[in-house]
């Protein structure tokens, strides 16, 4: 036996709008909150994730680094600054990035 009357839901309309137009528009603002949320929450991750350590600045920006010369064929290349006298050791071709002056002398 089938039913004469079966259950149908209508949306409401607006006039001159189609249920389909609605469905369209409902789809539309889901999108645009669901866009406006993944914004805020990559928003707040970029702000929580710690950033990347700068290299460290010298502390006297006036230093100026010339390769010593003369000295034995080592790993280590002898730098002196012209501006405060200092020397500084590296393992590459580049100058040392902080002031020496404030080191101390090691202990033996």
């Amino acid at each position: 036996m089938e039913n004469p009357h079966p259950i149908t839901f209508h949306a409401p309309t607006l006039p001159g709008q189609t249920p389909a137009s609605l469905d369209a528009l409902a789809l539309a603002v889901c999108a645009l909150i669901t866009l406006l949320l993944l914004f805020l929450l990559l928003r707040s991750l970029r702000r929580t994730t710690p950033k990347a350590p700068q290299p460290e600045k010298s502390q006297t920006p006036q230093c100026r680094w010339t390769k010593a010369r003369g000295g034995h064929r080592t790993e280590l290349t002898k730098w002196t600054c012209r501006t405060c006298g200092a020397d500084g050791f590296s393992t590459t071709s580049t100058p040392p990035r902080t002031c020496k002056t404030a080191l101390r002398p090691a202990a033996l």
